[in-house]
This record gives C-alpha cells, sequence and structure tokens, in this order.
C-alpha cells in the first residue's frame, strides 16, 4: 500500500518539493516484483541432474518447454482452512484397447504419463502407449526371457509407441529435444555410428507438420528404422537399425526415463493381453535449477534488505502523512 505522502510519485496528494521518486513502501514492492521475476526466470532455466550443462540457445528452448503450473488446490481440511497444497486432476487413459490402422493387427501393451518436477512445479510434458501385434513371440514368455532379446525381437514384428502430447508449449523445437535425449541413451549403452541417424530423424520433426497440445504422434518401430506419423501425417521411414533400437531403448531400457511404463510393459508381456487398458503409470523427472537456487538466494537477500530498509525510512515517510 502506498501512503499519500507528497514525496511519492505515485501519491495523488499535490508535491510540495521538487522530489518525484517514489517512497519506500512503493521502493519495496517495485524491487519485490523484479526479485520474483528473476526468481521465476531462474526456475525456468533447469538442467537435468547428472547431465552436462546445456548452451544459452538449448536454454531457451527448454524454457519454452517448462510450463510452470499448478492444475489445482484444495485446503487439507483443516478447521481454519489450513495451507492449501496442490491437486491436480485425475488423468484418464484415451488409448484403445487394440489398434489395426496400421496395417498390423496391434494390442495394447502399456501406458504411461511422462512429467517434469521442477523444484516442486509439475509440467506434465506426454502420455505414451506401447501396442505390439498379437502375434509377436514376445507374448511367449517362455520363449524370450532376457529383455534386450525382447526389445529386438518386438522389432521383427509389428511394434509401435503412441504418444500424446499434453504440454500447451508443445512445438515442434521442443519435441525435437526430447529427441536429443537418444545420444545420451547410445552413450550408455556403448552404440557407435548414431549421430547421423539422430540427426536426420530431428530433422524429421523439426520439418514436419505443426505440434500442439493435444497432438498425436505414432513412432512405427522396425528393423528397417522408426517411421513417425505426426499429427495424422506420416513424414517417412527414416532407415535405421540403430534408431530403432534407440528409440526402444529410450522407454524400455535400463536407462529410461519412464522406469515405471517399462515395468508394466514386461510385466504385462509376462502376463499375456490384457483384456482391458491398464491406468497409466505416473513417471516423473526431477530437474534441478542450480540458477534458479543463486537467484533464489539473491532475491531472497535482496527483499530482506529492502524490508529493513524500508522499517527505517518508514519514519520518514510517517512525517508526511496528514494527522
Amino acid at each position: 500500500t502506498c501512503f499519500p505522502t507528497s514525496h511519492c510519485s505515485l501519491s495523488t496528494v499535490p508535491s510540495t518539493t521538487s522530489r518525484s521518486e517514489p517512497c519506500c513502501s512503493c521502493s519495496l514492492m517495485i524491487i519485490c516484483r523484479a526479485a520474483l521475476a528473476a526468481v521465476v526466470l531462474g526456475l525456468c532455466t533447469p538442467e537435468i541432474e547428472g547431465e552436462p550443462q546445456i548452451s544459452l540457445e538449448e536454454r531457451e528452448g527448454v524454457l519454452s518447454l517448462v510450463q510452470i503450473s499448478l492444475e489445482g488446490f484444495e485446503a487439507n481440511e483443516w478447521p481454519s482452512g489450513g495451507p492449501l497444497v496442490p491437486k491436480r486432476r485425475e488423468r484418464r487413459n484415451n488409448f484403445p484397447l487394440t489398434d489395426n490402422k496400421h496395417n498390423i493387427s496391434s494390442h495394447f501393451v502399456g501406458s504411461g504419463a511422462f512429467s517434469m518436477e521442477i523444484m516442486g512445479y509439475h509440467v506434465h510434458c506426454y502420455d505414451v502407449a506401447m501396442y505390439l501385434d498379437e502375434a509377436s513371440s514376445v507374448w511367449d514368455t517362455l520363449t524370450i526371457r532376457n529383455r534386450d532379446k525382447r526389445i529386438e525381437a518386438m522389432l521383427d514384428g509389428g511394434v509401435f509407441l503412441d504418444i500424446i502430447a499434453r504440454s500447451k508449449w508443445t512445438s515442434k523445437k521442443n519435441v525435437a529435444l526430447f529427441v536429443d535425449r537418444l545420444e545420451h541413451v547410445a552413450e550408455e549403452d556403448g552404440m557407435y555410428d548414431y549421430k547421423a541417424d539422430i540427426k536426420r530423424y530431428k530433422q524429421a520433426f523439426l520439418h514436419g507438420p505443426k505440434v500442439s497440445q493435444g497432438s498425436r504422434i505414432v513412432l512405427l518401430l522396425s528393423r528397417e528404422g522408426v517411421r513417425p506419423i505426426i499429427a495424422g501425417h506420416d513424414v517417412g521411414l527414416v532407415k535405421s537399425w540403430i534408431l530403432a533400437k534407440l528409440v526402444m531403448k529410450a522407454y524400455l531400457g535400463p536407462k529410461s526415463d519412464l522406469p515405471l511404463f517399462r515395468e508394466r510393459v514386461f510385466a504385462q508381456l509376462s502376463d499375456g493381453k490384457p483384456e482391458a487398458v491398464t491406468p497409466l503409470s505416473d513417471d516423473r523427472m526431477h530437474v534441478a535449477s542450480v540458477w534458479g537456487v543463486i537467484i533464489l538466494a539473491i532475491a531472497l537477500v535482496a527483499v530482506l534488505t529492502c524490508f529493513i530498509y524500508g522499517l527505517f525510512c518508514c519514519r520518514c515517510c510517517c512525517c508526511w502523512i496528514p494527522k
């Protein structure tokens, strides 16, 4: 609240001096808003734990990807109302049990929701479901037990991933950022000669159809390579056995970003074809921002300093208030 002092530029009381700077209360409010903006900027420049530093250009891309919002609040039933705690909307599984659209008779295996936790804020990025040819030998657990061999066997038949974008910040550039993750999967798996294939795969998204919240991306996987169908448009086959295996490893490998989804898929393969669509798994990646912590600390010090300064200067302000 700005007191109507004669030396405050936000006051409606005519000034009797030549001073036009705002009073300490207004200054404190302006500085606090600037500090809060700095904190939000810091929170929006995430670094994935365990990953190397990313460039400024990549940070700007991630900034547009991250949607910092709370999906709803509710009181925790304390008599006095109590503190507010976040309440997320119930997620519905919109995937069908069977899918015959891609020239194969496919059956639902499992589904999951991928989210990011950024210093307490929740970002729902996408939902994904895996479908496998009903005639695939992978359904028979007695034939193939090793997970790596199962992944390769899936690529022999018909397997695809059905992905639905959930973030309102979804764009071609942001979807392509997830493709970069394949390089880390390749390095962890000891693969070589993969960069050219990943680059061609990334270009398919950058130069493909426009995507937004609710867009559907289908990845048809085989030993020939990966055929993305983006928002209903077939962008062509990216021929690469290594690329197809990398995409499968990104979701079902030991270093998958969706471990709950991975375990549900393999568990379902052991149990056989499900009779109904199972619920979405809830996989979350925790993202830490070093710059966010630093800026937050600086902002808190600045706010505390301004608060102390305001208390000290309020005596001067009170002198201008008409009694």
